[in-house]
């Protein structure tokens, strides 16, 4: 089974993933796909953008989620958008 499931079937933590981007992009994909309203409520955000990673970076400029120099911090937003899914927060 490959990182990125593990991930998502919550036997990984968010922390321990060597690419959690990966792993939040497919979050963010099912939920275009099967339910973006849920995730646009959850999140209190409406999304334009089709590209789970653009999605990321607009959670993060929303959450305060940056870098120095402003540039949103993708890994930090990733993590905490995996442990909202694994945690039973952010469902289908």
């Amino acid at each position: 089974m490959d990182e990125s499931n593990l991930g998502l079937i919550a036997s990984k933590e968010p922390e321990k993933l060597k690419e959690p981007e990966v792993v939040a992009a497919k979050i963010v994909d099912m939920f275009m796909k099967k339910n973006k309203q849920r995730f646009e409520n959850f999140y209190n955000l409406k999304i334009e953008s089709t590209s789970p990673y653009e999605i990321i970076d607009e959670i993060a400029l929303k959450k305060y989620h940056l870098k120095k120099g402003g540039t949103p911090d993708d890994l930090r937003t990733s993590t905490m958008i995996i442990r909202d899914w694994q945690q039973g927060k952010l469902k289908l």
